[in-house]
């Protein structure tokens, strides 16, 4: 259907557990910047390659700006 996918940029990857990582990175879709905070699984060989789960959440950066803040918000109230 009219969506496109663009190349994304890989931002960060900070390990969950032994299997798997969280990777973020900047993505577009349908002309529209985003930010995809993704679990991806680990290679089990290495040289090999991960693939992303289901599991994660794709926001606008703006949206990510203001969860961000209040994540701090609640780190900050010991929450």
């Amino acid at each position: 259907m009219g969506e496109q996918q663009t190349a994304e940029d890989v931002i960060a990857e900070v390990p969950k557990n032994s299997r798997e990582l969280i990777r973020l990175q900047r993505t577009t879709f349908n002309g529209v910047p985003l930010v995809d905070a993704r679990v991806w699984t680990v290679p089990a060989a290495p040289g090999g390659e991960g693939k992303p789960t289901r599991k994660g959440l794709t926001l606008r950066p703006e949206t990510w700006t203001a969860l961000l803040a209040e994540l701090q918000r609640a780190l900050a109230a010991g929450t």
